[in-house]
């Protein structure tokens, strides 16, 4: 008995060889990741260099109305809510109470970063 059991620790520590569908497929969500992660970088970087025409003075204090017109500005544009302006205000209240973490009515920019950062996650975890 005894002399069985590292025998089968010994096969149990080999793990079989992989499967050539196994490795492809790890290549291609290795491929995909990297180029999302380079479009996060991309959104990031334009994030911040727009940053500082909503933090207008540069005190690190964000305008609500302006995050507000910002907010709609890109949903718009995106063509999100166009047709249903309350859906609109609804996922603008959601996003402003997100952004605003500490509920304190005063967005930060250093909210804004993180506000971007938690979607970033979501994104990575899907």
């Amino acid at each position: 008995e005894t002399a069985a059991a590292p025998a089968a620790a010994e096969a149990a520590d080999e793990a079989p060889a992989p499967d050539g569908k196994v490795v492809a497929l790890e290549e291609r969500l290795e491929r995909m990741t990297a180029k999302i992660a380079r479009e996060i970088a991309s959104v990031d970087e334009r994030l911040g260099d727009r940053l500082h025409l909503i933090d207008r003075d540069n005190d690190g204090i964000v305008d609500v109305e302006e995050i507000r017109d910002a907010l709609a500005a890109i949903a718009l544009r995106q063509n999100k809510f166009r047709e249903d302006p309350e859906a609109l205000e609804a996922f603008i209240q959601v996003a402003l109470r997100e952004i605003d973490a500490n509920s304190d009515d005063v967005i930060t920019v250093e909210e804004v970063e993180k506000w971007f950062d938690s979607l970033e996650e979501e994104v990575e975890d899907q």
